[in-house]
């Protein structure tokens, strides 16, 4: 509401400041330059922010797939470090094992459960959790999470007869590293413009396999009076996002019931 105040304090005082021009002058290059420079005072940051972010875009922005790898056992994902295991990216990846390092500042000594509505939570270190035939050992916070109706609908897509199992590990397995939408929030701050990457790595050689980059736009004062808090993202990132689909037009999984451990 008051952004939109702004502008139609902004469009009045225009109005009536080229109104006075007018008045004291008739020649048309002041009133062509008074026309111009009101326009800028309201809209030039927003020409300049939009002119650069549609050019980054064009110019960077984009999905890049440098080499695909075929019958991927599983990676290391680098998005879970703060110790919440998301079970379900294993239920409908179709990899055999994902694996994260879990970097707290907090450091506690056990894993636990925190009651029926909450997920368990890692101290630091290395964890697998992957695929296993049911009746294993590690598989409790499988069946911990599976007797929640809250959660339960993430197990729908494990294959019959096998759970979830859970381990720390001394080292990985992984030979690659996925890194999903993260931003770049100090790339333009003054334009406003943030930088999302997704990429995928060879976790010996360092090589990138693949690339999503978009770049988010969050708006000037009239962006946001016509748009509200809405943001642009180019390319445009519907569902399924491109930064999703990344993962399996690089690392194509293996049968994930070939090989159970």
């Amino acid at each position: 509401m008051t952004i939109l105040i702004s502008f139609i304090f902004y469009v009045f005082a225009c109005v009536k400041l080229y109104s006075y021009i007018c008045k004291k002058t008739n020649n048309e290059k002041i009133r062509v330059f008074s026309v111009i420079f009101l326009v800028l005072i309201g809209f030039g940051d927003n020409i300049i922010q939009l002119t650069t972010f549609y050019y980054l875009c064009h110019t960077q922005g984009g999905l890049r797939i440098y080499k695909t790898v075929e019958n991927v056992e599983g990676y290391l994902d680098k998005n879970d470090s703060s110790g919440y295991i998301n079970d379900f990216h294993l239920a409908e990846s179709n990899y055999k094992f994902i694996e994260v390092e879990v970097e707290r500042e907090q450091k506690e000594k056990d894993l636990f459960f925190e009651g029926e509505q909450q997920q368990v939570r890692l101290t630091n270190g290395k964890y697998r959790y992957y695929f296993v035939a049911d009746g294993e050992p590690h598989c409790q916070y499988f069946h911990e999470r599976k007797k929640n109706p809250k959660y339960s609908h993430y197990f729908k897509n494990f294959p019959e007869g096998y759970c979830m199992a859970l381990k720390k590990i001394d080292s990985f397995r992984s030979l690659y590293a996925y890194q999903v939408y993260q931003i770049n929030e100090n790339l333009f701050p003054i334009l406003r413009i943030r930088k999302a990457t997704t990429q995928i790595w060879d976790i010996k050689t360092g090589e990138v396999l693949g690339s999503m980059t978009s770049f988010i736009y969050y708006g000037s004062w009239f962006f946001k009076a016509m748009h509200g808090l809405a943001l642009i993202e180019c390319p445009k990132c519907d569902p399924p996002s491109l930064h999703a689909l990344l993962l399996h037009k690089v690392l194509k999984p293996i049968n994930i019931k070939e090989g159970m451990e």
